[in-house]
């Protein structure tokens, strides 16, 4: 387990510095590649949410964000228009990695809710087992000093 954990750590750190390089080697007169490059950034973002939660989700957008920001900064006299969108990405990056982050802690605190009222049934329910198999030789016994402590009658 702590491997794929280690593994999926290194996967998002690995998906976000390629797309950082890819960003940089792409020259400015390709803005389709900035584009997708931004857009993709959301990937290991959303991964790192859903995987380590709110702290992953936001941890994983700073660095994002501070990885792509001197390319903003590069870029704001070649290409103003995607320097300007994309100064408005990154506030985009710190509330998907929140979100993702928030609905990763309720999940998993709702399905720790859900294991634990499985586990008070199955409590439950041996509870029952036991009372019903205590009770059975209580019955008998009880029967058996009713049939001790009356005379027998005569018809």
């Amino acid at each position: 387990m702590r491997v794929l954990r280690q593994a999926e750590f290194w996967f998002i750190v690995a998906s976000a510095a390629v797309l950082t390089i890819g960003h940089y080697a792409v020259t400015a007169d390709a803005p389709f590649w900035h584009h997708l490059f931004r857009r993709l950034y959301y990937l290991p973002m959303v991964i790192a949410g859903f995987r380590y939660g709110l702290a992953g989700g936001l941890l994983t957008a700073a660095a994002i964000s501070l990885a792509y920001l001197p390319h903003i900064v590069i870029t704001r006299h070649t290409l103003p228009l995607e320097a300007l969108e994309a100064r408005f990405e990154i506030p985009l990056y710190f509330v998907v990695g929140t979100v993702t982050g928030i609905l990763a802690d309720r999940l998993r605190r709702a399905e720790r809710a859900l294991r634990r009222a499985e586990q008070l049934k199955t409590l439950g329910e041996m509870a029952a087992g036991m009372a019903h198999e205590v009770k059975n030789p209580l019955a008998a016994i009880r029967l058996s000093l009713i049939h001790i402590s009356e005379p027998t009658r005569p018809y």
